[in-house]
């Protein structure tokens, strides 16, 4: 069973955290650390683009795209989660598309950003 909960156990450290069957998988609510994340996982998932990303991190449009980066590392998250579950893959399939999805939208908008900037 996949848990995402604001308090498990009490700990300030486990708010926030997905689980599955009791195994902690990383902080899934929103704010600047989870848009940090999203970030070095699209950096390492697309190799292709990461100078832009990098160049993007620097930048002071990173705000912009703050609520990409975050969608995309609580779907990560969840993914993960779900990858861990044996009882139904239907969830690992939706999730797997999702972050595909975004991860397109991400290219999608760093194309548009270059070329305003070009402008």
């Amino acid at each position: 069973m996949v848990e995402v909960n604001s308090d498990f156990g009490g700990s300030p450290f486990d708010r926030g955290l997905a689980r599955v069957d009791g195994q902690r998988f990383g902080k899934i609510e929103g704010n600047l650390g989870t848009a940090q994340c999203g970030l070095h996982r699209l950096m390492l998932k697309l190799p292709a683009a990461r100078k832009q990303l990098e160049a993007l991190a620097a930048s002071s449009s990173r705000r912009l795209f703050c609520d990409l980066f975050e969608a995309y590392d609580e779907a990560c998250i969840a993914l993960e989660a779900f990858r861990h579950q044996n009882d139904d893959d239907r969830p690992v399939r939706e999730y797997e598309v999702i972050c595909a999805e975004l991860e397109a939208e991400v290219i999608r908008q760093l194309e548009t950003a270059i070329l305003w900037l070009r402008s």
